[in-house]
């Protein structure tokens, strides 16, 4: 049974008028009678004794009247749940980003976007790139910034990529290292060292690990570590060497270590992946035209 019928019918039973009811309702007389009538036709009992000047409820009309009201009572709540729902919904946006996102003034743009868009609500959930993608496709978040290997294309099928900046790789040497005082270096003048390397999960270290391999070595790997701290703190102890994205290595370097160039140069690409339904979230789609303003305006 339809539940606006049910609606119909208890307006009908408290007017006791059909032309009073059809009005309330925005619906014609007749189209109220035929969904009475509908009702009675499915429930198998007349609900109202018809005369000619008014209507009154049966004695099964007035039986399903507690219960009617009951349940339109409980679909206009239902009702409005979900408008306040869809409402919160669509005035709030989930990121998933990279733990590293301040050094790349992500949580600045951010910011800015809130004090510009105060209606709109941020979520902020982080996770390494994997983890990030992994909550898109899940449907975790609306948007992720990743990082990649400028050039490369993961298996992101059905999402969306828009570049936001590159990252260029560099060696973290310490100061009494022999190629400490170079401009740039080479991969393979690095054949022979002990590596020193975040954990085998990070795209830092898959990229170094990578490098050295094209390069025609295996890497010596002496340490890999859970945080970037701890690994600055090996390199500036003279423990070995390693290879990071500038703008990280730059926020962690230490006193006694140096960044030396790597050449040819190597990008790194930190990316926003977003999924077609994303567009659809008022939120998420203003977040990404000011990002996409925010980016021309870094670029002028």
């Amino acid at each position: 049974m339809r539940l606006d019928y049910i609606d119909e019918f208890v307006v009908l039973a408290k007017t006791g008028n059909y032309q009073r009811a059809a009005n309330i309702l925005y619906i014609s007389q007749s189209s109220l009678s035929k969904h009475i009538k509908s009702m009675e036709a499915e429930l198998g009992n007349e609900l109202f004794l018809r005369t000619t000047r008014r209507i009154e409820l049966s004695p099964f009309g007035t039986s399903f009247l507690p219960y009617a009201e009951q349940i339109a009572a409980l679909n206009e709540d239902f009702h409005r749940e979900m408008i306040r729902h869809q409402e919160k919904s669509s005035s709030r946006i989930v990121i998933s980003m990279l733990p590293m996102e301040s050094m790349y003034r992500i949580t600045d743009a951010v910011i800015q976007f809130q004090k510009e868009n105060p209606r709109f609500h941020v979520d902020i959930i982080e996770g390494n790139s994997e983890e990030c993608r992994q909550m898109l496709r899940d449907g975790k978040c609306d948007l992720s910034f990743v990082r990649d290997l400028a050039g490369t294309v993961q298996d992101d099928n059905g999402l969306y990529i828009m570049p936001y900046m590159n990252d260029p790789m560099v060696a973290m040497l310490p100061k009494t290292h022999p190629l400490a005082s170079r401009k740039s270096i080479r991969i393979e003048e690095l054949k022979g060292n002990s590596f020193i390397l975040l954990q085998q999960t990070t795209l830092a270290y898959h990229i170094c690990i990578s490098l050295c391999r094209e390069a025609g070595f295996e890497p010596r790997i002496a340490f890999t570590v859970s945080h970037g701290d701890t690994l600055a703190d090996l390199v500036n102890d003279g423990m070995g060497i390693s290879l990071l994205t500038m703008v990280p290595a730059a926020y962690l370097l230490k006193s006694n270590s140096t960044l030396v160039e790597i050449v040819p140069k190597v990008n790194v690409e930190v990316r926003i992946l977003y999924r077609q339904e994303t567009l659809e979230n008022p939120a998420a789609a203003s977040f990404l035209h000011f990002i996409e303003q925010h980016m021309h305006a870094r670029r002028h």
